[in-house]
Parts: C-alpha cells; structure tokens; sequence
C-alpha cells in the first residue's frame, strides 16, 4: 500500500506564539502587570493558617513557619486546599514543631493521615 505525502503545515498565524517564554515585554507593561496580578491577589488570596504563623525574625519562629510550610505543602499534593485546613490544624496542634513531629509513632502520624486525600 503506497504511503500519502504527508500533509503541508498551516501557515502560522502572524500572532502565533509558540512558547509563552518568548514573549517579550517593555518594562512599562511589566510593571502594569505586575501591579494588576498583585491587585487581584490582594482581592482574592486564600487565607490558610500556615500563612498566619508569624513571621518573625527569631530562629524559632522561622523553622516554625518552614515546618508549617513543608507540612500543609506535603498534604496539599493529596487534595484541595479546603479539605486540608482541618488536617493541618490537628496536626499542627498535636506537633507544633518538627521535633515534636520526630517523638510520635508511625502509627500515630498514619492515624492523623488516614482520610487526607487518594
């Protein structure tokens, strides 16, 4: 069976842009969207409570946010944002902190786990 020829491509469109990278923008237009994109987020962010851990300069207080941190990004891979507030709240309350964390049994962590997500 002879094989077709293969299909000329599409002329591409003068505005046709193939990678969002290769734009480029005047720095007047980045500074309008950067101020847009920060406008809409101070109408419309999220406030969990990992971003209501203070933000202080003391050691402790930047590996508690760290913790936090590292701790809702872990349980935001197994689901929405709205189901892991309250699995972060418990969680946090019943290990505070990462050495708090390294004391429990593994039982104990897959117990607070069971139910977050998959």
């Amino acid at each position: 069976m002879p094989m077709k020829p293969k299909p000329e491509p599409e002329p591409e469109a003068k505005f046709a842009i193939s990678d969002i990278e290769d734009i480029q923008f005047r720095e007047d237009e980045v500074a309008e969207i950067r101020a847009s994109l920060l406008k809409w987020y101070d109408v419309n962010k999220r406030d969990p409570p990992w971003r209501r851990i203070s933000e202080g300069e003391a050691t402790t207080e930047i590996d508690r946010k760290a913790y936090a941190v590292w701790v809702s990004e872990i349980m935001l891979q197994q689901t929405r944002v709205r189901s892991v507030i309250d699995y972060f709240n418990r969680w946090m309350e019943k290990w505070p902190t990462v050495h708090h964390l390294t004391q429990a049994s593994i039982e104990e962590v897959n117990e607070m786990w069971a139910g977050l997500g998959y």
